[in-house]
């Protein structure tokens, strides 16, 4: 490699060190992975014993899980074979290799954009954003779909303005990667097939550019995702409730059932008095007039319907939703300068074939997120991490230009006009440094804080039965850490087994004698303490110490006589 290029890449060399130590101290902080994290390896778990069942019954698609099942094969031939350890180090690697990936594509995107500064700070703004960078060392697939995703855009949108069948190719490849991960990988081949056939035609290209232009994004993408779809026996099941058999019902039918089910309160009308019956034999019927039987049969449920005002509603909602995660993911100090950046496209302006592919990439994206929260009732923030990663870019673009602006107004208070040239573009250097510093320093607090140290009392309590526990006891708990770390039997209060009976009646063989119960869990009900009362006692709690609110707690309740898994305790 020359020196100048060697220089060219140097910026990116230093920015992927600085995102490696961020990573480090966020994974040496970190005391265990999320709750995705374990579904994720429990499905990992299952593909090694029915890949093909794990594939249809399972709404996630099996990327991830066979990237963290690879990766620890590798972390068992280092010498580590404890569990859960090497499943852990397994999700967190993969996590920690796809973000740095996912800088340097950023990094790549913005230069091919425009060039090397704004590629500089696009890809330390990346680096220093919370979502990116917490995620890139947990077991979850966010950031290894993110790396695909952006890589695909980056690949279609040079590929788009410049005509080059190989990294047309390479972006139907990296969508189709994406779509192993989650399903809206697809969504850059998608987009990118219909842009380039309306390009190359209005460009002039002969037919036969076109055609295998368009060929080299669908046909690498189908190639790499089609084995998904015949495997598993469809498109994807996430989120989409005709791909499943027994479908939860909708966010927005939710809403629906319980609009018809408590409608609004009407005025009372003034009841018609009836009239006093006269005592005496109850009058007889007409005669040759049957008397009618009485109507036994209860009224029929009224219907659900989606009255426009109910669908507007939500859709405002997931609007408001899209808005607040996207806020989030740029963790608002970078929206501003994303909005001027837009603005500042006037006199970079970059081909307008770029532009229209990224348009409407994010637009599809956005669509499909509201239609998430449609469905679901909730758009979370690290799903917006590809647009962040699209939009970084544009605020850079903003931060450079508004940086510039400034400093032509400070140059032009100089008396020197001569030296003005030289003058404003030092001031644009110090300037931008000085707004970016500014930035990295409002958002790296929010980066650096600690995650999922809820679950720390968790983890406590389940070491503490462990420690006093007899042969044959079990332990009834609410939250997937106890199970996850314990080695005794575990029974499971969740939705689906809300109440005593059932989670004890699905537990294998043992003596329940602990109870662990995290109040501050996904789903935690309160009655379930009113059940188990009669049958337990509060042992000892472990509060969560980072928490200044009362409630987020862990309690462990200790059996006051045997508890078998034969349903109800017996007296």
């Amino acid at each position: 490699m020359d020196d100048a290029r060697r220089r060219t890449y140097t910026p990116l060399v230093a920015i992927l060190l600085f995102a490696a130590a961020l990573q480090a101290v966020l994974w040496v902080r970190l005391p265990t992975i999320s709750a995705d994290g374990i579904i994720f390896i429990r499905i990992a778990r299952e593909l090694t014993e029915a890949p093909l069942a794990t594939m249809r019954v399972e709404d996630q698609h099996p990327g991830f899980p066979m990237m963290l099942l690879a990766a620890s094969q590798v972390v068992r031939w280092l010498g580590i074979h404890g569990e859960p350890d090497v499943w852990v180090l397994g999700g967190m690697i993969v996590s920690f290799v796809c973000g740095l990936l996912s800088v340097a594509v950023v990094w790549l995107f913005a230069r091919d954009l425009f060039d090397e500064k704004i590629a500089n700070v696009a890809a330390i703004g990346f680096t220093v954003l919370p979502f990116p960078r917490t995620l890139a060392v947990d077991a979850q697939s966010d950031v290894p779909h993110a790396f695909f995703y952006l890589l695909a855009a980056w690949l279609a949108t040079t590929g788009l303005a410049r005509g080059e069948y190989r990294r047309l190719a390479g972006a139907g490849l990296a969508s189709g990667l994406a779509f192993w991960i989650r399903p809206e990988g697809l969504e850059v081949a998608l987009v990118a097939v219909p842009v380039l056939a309306a390009y190359g035609w209005r460009a002039g290209w002969p037919w036969r550019r076109v055609s295998f232009s368009c060929a080299a994004v669908a046909g690498t993408a189908l190639v790499v995702a089609a084995p998904y779809m015949v495997l598993a026996g469809k498109l994807t099941s996430k989120q989409l409730q005709f791909f499943k058999t027994k479908p939860a019902p909708t966010y927005l039918e939710r809403l629906a059932e319980a609009e018809v089910s408590d409608p609004p309160a009407r005025p009372k009308q003034p009841a018609a008095v009836a009239p006093v019956p006269k005592p005496g034999p109850a009058p007889k019927p007409p005669a040759g007039k049957p008397r009618p039987a009485p109507n036994l049969s209860a009224p029929p449920a009224p219907e659900a319907r989606y009255s426009a005002a109910l669908v507007l509603s939500v859709v405002g909602s997931a609007f408001a939703a899209f808005i607040n995660s996207i806020c989030q993911g740029l963790k608002f100090v970078f929206i501003p300068f994303y909005l001027f950046g837009d603005v500042a496209l006037y006199w970079r302006r970059p081909a307008i074939v770029q532009i229209v592919f990224l348009s409407l990439l994010g637009a599809l994206h956005i669509v499909v997120l509201m239609t998430v929260f449609v469905i679901s009732g909730y758009i979370a923030h690290r799903h917006v991490i590809p647009l962040v990663g699209l939009a970084m870019p544009f605020a850079a673009l903003g931060l450079v230009e508004s940086s510039a602006c400034v400093a032509r107004r400070l140059a032009s208070l100089s008396r020197n006009a001569s030296a003005n040239d030289a003058r404003v573009g030092r001031l644009t250097k110090v300037c931008t440094a000085a707004t970016l510093l500014v930035c990295c320093g409002l958002v790296m607090p929010y980066t650096l804080r600690r995650l999922n140290y809820e679950f720390v009392p968790v983890m406590e309590a389940t070491a503490w039965i462990e420690s006093r526990a007899e042969p044959g006891t079990g332990i009834l708990c609410n939250s997937p850490y106890v199970k996850f770390y314990a080695k005794l039997p575990v029974a499971e209060l969740s939705h689906k087994a809300p109440s005593l009976g059932e989670a004890l009646g699905k537990a294998p063989h043992a003596r329940y004698d602990y109870v662990v119960m995290h109040v501050n869990a996904y789903g935690y009900q309160p009655q379930w303490l009113d059940e188990l009362a009669p049958h337990y006692r509060v042992a000892r709690e472990f509060p969560d110490l980072l928490s200044h609110e009362k409630d987020r707690t862990v309690m462990v309740l200790e059996a006051k006589r045997p508890v078998r898994n034969a349903g109800l305790p017996s007296s």
